[in-house]
Formats: C-alpha cells, structure tokens, sequence
C-alpha cells in the first residue's frame, strides 16, 4: 500500500510540474510576442526611455529595502560595520568601537557625506554645513580628521577643521580651534579618508589653544578624548584623490611643497624600459622590411 501511494503522489506531482512548465512556457510566448517589438528598437538603437518614468519607478522601490545603499536610511549597525570596514576604529580611536548616530554633511552643490562616498578635492574647497539631532543643553566639539594625509609620517593623523563649546546644534556659535583646510591626498598614494566625528562634552566648555601648524595639527583623537572628557556620538566619513589643487592647498595651508612627494625611479629602470623599446623598434622594422 505504501508503494501504491508513493507511485500515486509521485505521478500526480510530475504532472503538476508539467502543468506549471507549460503554463510559465505560455506565458512567456505571450510576453515574448509583446516584447518583440521593443527587442527589435532597442537592438537597433531606437528605443526612447522616459526618464522622468524611471526614475517614478525607482522612487516607488522605497529607501528602505530596494533603494541604492547611499540613499538608505543608515541605522547604527551598517554605520558602525563600514566604519570598522574602513578601519576608522583601529586607526583613529585605538579599536574602540562606539555607537554612532546620523551626521549630515553637505559641501557646496548639496554633495553629501556619506559613509566611504568618493569627493574630489575641488569638490570640498568651501567649508561645508554639518547638522545633527541633539539637546539644546548639550555642547559637542566637531572635528574633520584624517588618518592617512600627514605630511611627515604617514602613521599620525592630521586634524583639518576643529570646532569647540558649540551649543547645541548651532555650529555658528561654537568656537573654531583649527581652521578648515581642503583635503590633501598626495599624488600617487590612492585614496585617503577624511572622517567628520561629533564628540559630545561634559558641563564644562574646553579650553584648547589654537590648533595653527602641521605639528599643532597632530593630534591623536584618543589623547584629545582623554584630556577633555568628550565622548564620540556622531559620524561621516568619505574618501578622496588626487587633482590639480592638492599643491595650492599645500603651499597655502601647509607650507609644504608638493614635489618632496614625488618618486624618483632609478636609473636601471630607465635604462630597462629604454632596452625594451630600442628591441621593440628594431622587430617592428624587421617586420616592415619583410
């Protein structure tokens, strides 16, 4: 009896699956015939999208399942994953990974800071517009650090804008300590990251002096933390290479002269790549000459 049953349920379930092949292959002799025509356009270069209706449709995805990850809501853990994904933890605050909230960064044009997004240095000449959700009562320091644009070693991190004592989210108010200055990644040397981090005070205002040179510059995030009680709550990140003005903004800002990072090849280089031309050149006329 069982075997009957088994050979029963079995015929029945192949016919079913056959059923359901035919219907899907039905169907898609249906939409192929639709189709047809638009195949035919657009193998040939003449199909029109609309692109108002796209982008309604894309719109209609929604920003918190099928939309492109830099327009999402980000949450605290996918902030917290690219941060330790970008190594913001280990290189700035000695492994210590702490529980971010949103921080909206916009430089001139509405170009966003995200989380790792890619801005040129032209792009991020002006000062840009930095708000977040507080208390009133509370005061927080703004700080724009890199760890990978010191001048002199590539292993300390270089602060490019500081602002103290600002009330609330009134970043007008606050007390600026280190001026802004553009990024600086150096020709040859990929892309450096540049992280915008809200560190929340105590009662208290600090008391910083003036952050002006490259070597006032140099501090470490965990001793400034430290010294001052303050305690990291917001974050935004990007990433940047090199254009034409890096060297402006060394020579300005920096004091430093764009050719000391520049690299020299030797001479035995030169002289291979010269062998190999001189070899190739000679084959190419022997080959004319034939």
């Amino acid at each position: 009896r069982i075997q009957i049953l088994f050979e029963f349920y079995y015929r029945m379930n192949t016919k079913i699956c056959l059923l359901r092949r035919c219907l899907s292959y039905g169907d898609f002799v249906k939409v192929s015939s639709k189709v047809k025509d638009k195949e035919y356009t657009a193998r040939h270069l003449q199909n029109i999208l609309n692109l108002d209706d796209v982008h309604e449709q894309w719109k209609k995805a929604g920003y918190h399942n099928r939309a492109p990850l830099h327009v999402q809501k980000w949450g605290t853990a996918t902030r917290t994953s690219l941060a330790r994904h970008y190594k913001i933890y280990s290189h700035l605050l000695d492994g210590i990974e702490h529980r971010f909230s949103a921080l909206d960064v916009r430089y001139d044009g509405g170009l966003s800071v995200e989380h790792g997004n890619i801005i040129n240095p032209e792009q991020a000449q002006s000062l840009p517009q930095v708000t977040w959700d507080c208390d009133e009562s509370e005061m927080f320091t703004l700080v724009l650090v890199s760890p990978d644009s010191h001048p002199h070693d590539p292993k300390l991190p270089l602060i490019f804008w500081m602002v103290g004592n600002i009330p609330g989210h009134d970043l007008q108010k606050g007390h600026q300590i280190a001026e802004y200055i553009p990024p600086v990644p150096y020709k040859g040397t990929g892309f450096h990251r540049y992280v915008f981090l809200l560190l929340r005070q105590s009662a208290s205002p600090i008391k910083q002096p003036p952050l002006r040179s490259v070597a006032e510059r140099t501090v470490t995030l965990p001793s400034l933390i430290a010294e001052h009680g303050l305690a990291p709550c917001a974050l935004a990140f990007y990433q940047s290479t090199w254009d034409g003005t890096v060297g402006r903004t060394l020579a300005r800002r920096l004091d430093c002269d764009e050719k000391q990072f520049g690299v020299e090849r030797s001479k035995d280089i030169h002289e291979h790549y010269a062998e190999e031309e001189f070899m190739y050149n000679e084959w190419r006329m022997r080959n004319e000459f034939l």
